[in-house]
């Protein structure tokens, strides 16, 4: 270790951690070990001193500390920090960063590590940290040991407030790797060379943020997407992944559209997914089920980079309509057909003033009402009408997966959902505008879209929970999806808030049922479905949550009936088992009158 004061290693982790706080880091997710103890004393001191303006959260495992810090990102849009020690410890966060990289949401790894002497010498819990996470971080860098010298504290502070900048300006994943010398435990501070060390961090402290990463404005674009929408007479919207300040915009800039055209907002041809937060609308993978990939609109004009439904995207590919994208960061465009790629701030999106619009075409306003009107009547019908018959098989469930989770659905309080992937969020985003069409709005809905996985769903959720905001999360997921993520049922009993799971056990993957494979199971096809067969109500219970299991419709409403009063203040695991091949059916089901 370089000579210096005794507690150079204290003040040089009391920079980087006070640094963070007052760059605007809030949350800090830490997982135990020894090498990261400057760190973790740092946070204590700056917690003490602060109070609730810094929250810190312990969570054992590192792999579900990262989809933990994913839940705060969603619910908070600012960058928590993941602290951990050195070996194997941060490359748990492995599977997390790929994600938010992919979803654009900011997160900042503090990575202790050994010092330059015990890499490449085969020491323990050592290996090359820096430039872990490749391609699915914005930024790295090695901060290199404490170092007294001249201009080191200064450059420390400047890689720190680069590294939030980064984190922050493009809503991605950055990682400071920071090397510590034993002792690990804080030096005296009386002296005088420690006292001179104090007061300089003070000052660099007082210094931060010294520069701030500005917002591109793009007025050129916001021209070019008005000029679009005034050349339209047959426009078709559809509302991507959007966050909740990203959907309020959005919703003006329709609203500002009818008005232009002279209709009502509901007469506008409108898709939406269940993550636009606008799940009152017709859901995009339902209409082109139900027919409306046979319509033809002049221009598609989709806000939010990205979609879940791929019959959507295939749409897109096939019959190629002139297209306008609108997002907020880099141009996607998975499918290479957008006529108009247009980066714009979507939080704070402001056009000009509307101009005069071509007149309606009204055959296409009345074509795509009606199918609005047949899909309400007919998904009305399927949920909540009398039972439909349906083949039993001995020994299964009766009960069918979309009308479960239409009843929870509907059921729910106003609060915030997180829709796990796989058949959940196909189900989901189905029944959803016909579940709550008649209760309040739910307050955010989210969903885990940056490469799809179906890992880290409840360890998110309890992230989510424990960002501040008002009443409960609830998760809806697949057993498959469960299994993956035991460990965090153990998070689920420290949220701020209660989060109720969801888990639709239905046997294993059957979104698989769905690809050609699945029409045709070969031999072994439990490669591919893995059912986990395993009562997760028990084993909620044996982590001291409350927990039920249903199997029947009837059971089910005999549940809602009392559960948001027995679990108001208390985190519940639910085990739902459904009809192994229900949700398919439910699926396959929706399709395109014989009228067309």
């Amino acid at each position: 270790m370089t000579s210096g004061p005794l507690n150079l290693q204290g003040e040089w982790a009391r920079l980087l951690v006070a640094g963070l706080v007052r760059l605007g880091a809030r949350d800090f997710v830490v997982s135990p070990g020894s090498r990261s103890t400057p760190l973790a004393l740092a946070l204590l001191a700056e917690q003490n001193e602060r109070g609730a303006q810094v929250r810190v959260h312990s969570v054992i495992d590192e792999r579900a500390a990262g989809f933990f810090a994913l839940g705060l990102a969603r619910s908070t849009g600012v960058a928590p920090v993941l602290i951990c020690t050195s070996g194997t410890a941060p490359a748990h966060y492995y599977p997390a960063l790929i994600e938010a990289y992919e979803a654009r949401l900011p997160l900042l790894v503090l990575s202790a590590d050994r010092p330059p002497e015990l890499q490449e010498v085969g020491a323990a819990q050592t290996i090359r940290q820096n430039e872990l996470f490749g391609q699915f971080v914005a930024y790295c860098t090695d901060l290199g040991a404490a170092s007294a010298r001249s201009g080191s504290f200064e450059a420390l502070a400047h890689k720190l407030e680069l590294a939030w900048s980064t984190a922050e300006s493009s809503a991605r994943p950055v990682h400071l790797n920071a090397p510590f010398y034993k002792p690990l435990e804080p030096g005296a501070t009386t002296g005088e060379q420690e006292q001179a060390l104090r007061a300089r961090v003070e000052l660099l402290l007082r210094e931060l943020p010294r520069f701030h990463a500005g917002e591109l404005r793009s007025g050129k674009a916001a021209e070019l997407l008005e000029g679009a929408l005034a050349e339209s007479r047959r426009p078709l919207f559809v509302l991507g992944v959007l966050g909740s300040e990203e959907r309020v915009k959005v919703e003006e800039v329709l609203a500002r559209e009818a008005s232009a055209r002279g209709l009502d907002v509901e007469e506008l041809a409108i898709w939406s997914e269940v993550a636009s937060g606008s799940p009152h609308r017709l859901d995009l993978e339902v209409a082109l089920r139900a027919g409306g990939a046979h319509l033809e609109p002049d221009c598609v004009f989709q806000f939010g980079a990205r979609t879940c439904s791929s019959r959507y995207l295939e749409w897109l590919a096939r019959t190629r309509p002139k297209t306008v994208l609108v997002q907020e960061h880099e141009p996607l465009d998975p499918t290479r057909s957008a006529t108009l790629n247009l980066s714009l701030p979507l939080k704070s999106l402001e056009l000009p003033r509307a101009g005069a619009r071509p007149a309606r075409d009204s055959s296409f306003l009345e074509a795509t009402g009606a199918l609005s009107e047949r899909v309400r009547r007919e998904l009305d019908e399927r949920l909540f009408g009398p039972l439909p018959s349906s083949p039993k098989t001995r020994g299964e469930p009766e009960l069918e997966e979309a009308r479960a989770v239409a009843l929870i659905a509907r059921a729910l309080p106003q609060s915030e959902l997180f829709v796990g992937n796989s058949l959940p969020l196909r189900i989901t985003s189905a029944v959803l505008p016909r579940a709550r069409a008649t209760a309040p709005p739910l307050r955010r809905i989210f969903v885990q879209r940056g490469v799809n996985g179906i890992d880290g769903l409840m360890a998110g959720a309890a992230g989510l929970a424990s960002a501040p905001g008002e009443g409960p999360v609830s998760l809806f997921l697949g057993d498959v999806s469960a299994a993956h993520d035991l460990g965090a049922l153990a998070l689920l009993r420290e949220t701020a808030r209660p989060v109720w799971v969801w888990i639709f056990d239905n046997g294993g993957g059957h979104i698989f049922d769905q690809l050609p494979l699945g029409k045709n199971p070969p031999e072994g096809y439990e490669l591919w479905r893995t059912p986990p067969r395993l009562d997760f109500a028990a084993i909620a219970a044996a982590y001291g949550l409350l927990s039920f299991a249903v199997e029947s419709e009837e059971a089910l409403k005999d549940l809602l009936a009392s559960f948001f009063e027995r679990a108001r203040e208390r985190s519940a695991v639910t085990r739902v088992r459904t009809r192994s091949t229900s949700a398919n059916e439910f699926l396959d089901s929706i399709r395109p009158s014989e009228r067309g």
